[in-house]
């Protein structure tokens, strides 16, 4: 009720399109990253769907491989490590039949990382060259997640310098909504909340949530809040713009000391601190429970044995792991 009426305010006010009305009632999204990355293919993952079941989420995200050898290379394909369509397919009916929905999120993986080189740095020969290879890539997906009723799909994930290319993303949206029926999402990176027209024409505003919210590896909570709600200022102003409601597509923090600082950062070495992770998951929560344009949160990731000597992202067996099935239970 109360982001419904964050919606009207903003469309009585001027502020917002009509549109953004047509998404209201939509249930709040408490979902889980799994990543498809066992090397056996007939691994079923049907312990983590029952353990992401038992932290009373709604929602899980299949995280797919779409490969690119360098950030210069002419395009994108699917690899032997790349999640098989008969997998993704078997996985989806299996959470579906434990009564979550599948958020399907191919992402690209740069083969050849070099310094201050990622996904957000491509820079391909040709423009409409890269397009026609991630575009035949991502109608397939569009076809697999209509047959599969997957329930949301990603567009795009951190593709910060193909952003201005709106009319390519726009033809490339358009030909999706005309194979799938399902809602559309595009991530944009934290550090860069995209403003290019392409986004308006998805169903939400989507942004992972990797923030350096404190100055040291010894974080309080007041700290933690305090630069989320400075963070907040930014989205307000991005979903005022658009007239859509927001969805953290990726919120995680490797169990490692400063997290706080850098949770970005999967290849710390820093020694495991699993009370620090939970201190962010924790500082999350707080901060956004009453954030009205907030329709969900993808926590990254469920996937990796965890523990208290697992340094990784997963909350699987750490303190955090209470928090999120507490959270979750009682929000919203």
């Amino acid at each position: 009720m109360m982001r419904s009426i964050f919606f009207l305010t903003l469309f009585l006010s001027g502020c917002a399109p009509l549109r953004a009305i047509e998404l209201l009632g939509q249930p709040f999204i408490k979902g889980v990253a799994l990543g498809l990355f066992s090397p056996d293919k007939d691994y079923g993952y049907e312990k983590e769907l029952d353990e992401i079941k038992a932290l009373h989420a709604n929602y899980i995200s299949l995280v797919v491989n779409i490969n690119q050898d360098s950030v210069s290379s002419s395009g994108v394909y699917l690899s032997s490590t790349t999640s098989s369509s008969a997998t993704i397919d078997r996985v989806t009916a299996a959470a579906h039949a434990r009564g979550m929905s599948v958020f399907l999120f191919p992402i690209i993986y740069i083969v050849d990382v070099q310094p201050g080189k990622w996904r957000g740095t491509i820079d391909p020969p040709s423009w409409e060259g890269w397009f026609a290879t991630y575009g035949k890539v991502m109608l397939d997906y569009a076809d697999l997640a209509e047959r599969s009723h997957i329930e949301l799909l990603l567009v795009g994930c951190e593709l910060l310098s193909s952003e201005k290319k709106r009319d390519l993303w726009i033809d490339l949206i358009t030909k999706i909504r005309s194979r799938y029926h399902g809602k559309l999402i595009y991530s944009s990176n934290w550090d860069r909340l995209s403003k290019d027209g392409f986004v308006e024409t998805l169903d939400y505003l989507g942004s992972n949530g990797y923030f350096e919210l404190a100055q040291s590896n010894h974080p309080n909570k007041v700290e933690l809040l305090y630069n989320w709600k400075r963070v907040q200022e930014k989205y307000t102003e991005w979903v005022t713009r658009f007239g859509k409601p927001l969805i953290f597509t990726e919120i995680g923090y490797p169990s490692a000391d400063g997290c706080s600082q850098n949770p970005w950062d999967y290849t710390t070495s820093n020694p495991v601190d699993i009370e620090e992770q939970a201190l962010c998951y924790s500082a999350f929560f707080e901060a956004w429970k009453d954030v009205t344009y907030l329709n969900g949160v993808f926590i990254y990731d469920w996937w990796g044995d965890g523990g208290p000597v697992d340094r990784s992202y997963t909350p699987r067996g750490k303190p955090a792991e209470a928090i999120l099935r507490d959270w979750f239970l009682h929000w919203h």
